[in-house]
């Protein structure tokens, strides 16, 4: 991607925070600093408890910057990990939350492009924060050109929309499918599309009926229980 993280002492709030840093490749393209530095404007306007915070950004040193919140605890991806599927009462608030978060950047007009396990974050008191807005799109502006073909803007082939795998342009519909393959994978432990390379993965996005959710998790609730109850 072309950035580095680092974990930093704000000595003024007495916190801990993540520096993003643009990496020297990306730093030489004048373009990409500018791109970077305006999605992080744009998202330092969505204030959303369950979005991780943006506290400043700017260049030094002739590199784009971005400070943020420093998220305590696992990602969402560690979890799975290291549970496997979640349960339904455990995947039901982590949905609602990470739905809130993308729907607060929504309201302004961002398109997150890369919902995945990766990017939300769980603190120790089981809250969630979505992070990683590095590929988003603001709905109202024009993406750079040069920055499109370096692929910079390209999700993950795993939880990619078939829009975005078409290269045509996106809006938060995009987020919404991406999400449903996320929630897909934390309630039958497996994603629901596999393949040796990206390319196969993002064929069968465009081509293929994923495996009915309920043939993994078959259910034995009564029809009279409530949808949420396993």
């Amino acid at each position: 991607m072309g950035v580095v993280v680092y974990l930093a002492e704000d000595s003024v709030f007495n916190r801990r925070v993540a520096i993003k840093v643009i990496t020297a490749g990306l730093a030489d393209e004048p373009a990409a600093d500018a791109f970077f530095l305006r999605k992080a404007r744009a998202m330092a306007t969505v204030e959303h408890p369950n979005v991780v915070r943006i506290y400043s950004f700017g260049e030094s040193t002739g590199s784009a910057y971005l400070v943020m919140e420093y998220v305590e605890g696992e990602t969402l991806a560690e979890r799975l990990r290291a549970q496997g599927r979640l349960s339904v009462e455990e995947a039901i608030p982590l949905a609602l939350q990470i739905t809130d978060a993308l729907d607060a950047a929504w309201e302004k007009g961002i398109v997150h492009r890369d919902v995945k396990p990766a990017n939300v974050l769980i603190d120790s008191r089981g809250r969630v924060r979505v992070g990683d807005f590095g590929l988003a799109k603001m709905v109202s502006t024009r993406e750079d050109a040069s920055l499109t073909r370096a692929g910079l803007i390209m999700g993950t082939p795993d939880y990619l929309s078939p829009e975005q795998a078409r290269g045509e342009s996106v809006d938060f519909r995009s987020d919404i499918y991406s999400l449903g393959v996320l929630l897909y994978e934390i309630l039958a432990g497996s994603r629901p599309f596999a393949g040796t390379t990206p390319i196969a993965i993002v064929a069968h996005h465009l081509h293929t009926e994923p495996r009915p959710l309920r043939e993994l998790r078959p259910t034995r609730r009564p029809a009279s229980s409530p949808w949420w109850k396993p």
